[in-house]
């Protein structure tokens, strides 16, 4: 699809909430399907994202593991893309990922309030759960 590891994009952390970048949302550990936000080329409105977010005190980990393309989507070469796509989808801009700083005021142990729209990247290979 031309994406290259490290990449980053801005991606709406839950499809159930959208809205703007600084309006802050509460997440729990659990299953989500988030929407990216698109870079104009490879990807545009409609492309969704299923991962898992865990929550351990304020801190948040994010890991998204299939891509999600619109109906009929195709990739750069113009050949139809399939409905699911594995990816390895990271929160945050480095290995830094997400931590406390990132977190807004209202977060309770068990659920964090973070900005609905975060930085996401793209990795190759697997990883552990946290």
């Amino acid at each position: 699809m031309g994406i290259n590891e490290g990449e980053s994009f801005f991606l709406t952390l839950d499809e159930r909430q959208p809205s703007g970048e600084a309006t802050a949302g509460e997440y729990r550990t659990g299953r989500y399907i988030g929407l990216l936000r698109g870079n104009g080329e490879v990807y545009e409105k409609g492309w969704r994202v299923e991962g898992q977010l865990w929550i351990d005190g304020r801190r948040i980990v994010g890991r998204y593991t299939r891509l999600l393309p619109p109906t009929a989507a195709k990739d750069i070469e113009g050949r139809p893309l399939p409905h699911a796509i594995p990816v390895c989808i990271v929160l945050g801009e480095d290995e830094e990922g997400f931590g406390s700083r990132y977190t807004a005021p209202g977060s309770t142990p068990g659920a964090i309030m973070i900005a609905r729209n975060v930085i996401g990247r793209f990795i190759y290979g697997e990883w552990t759960q946290p």
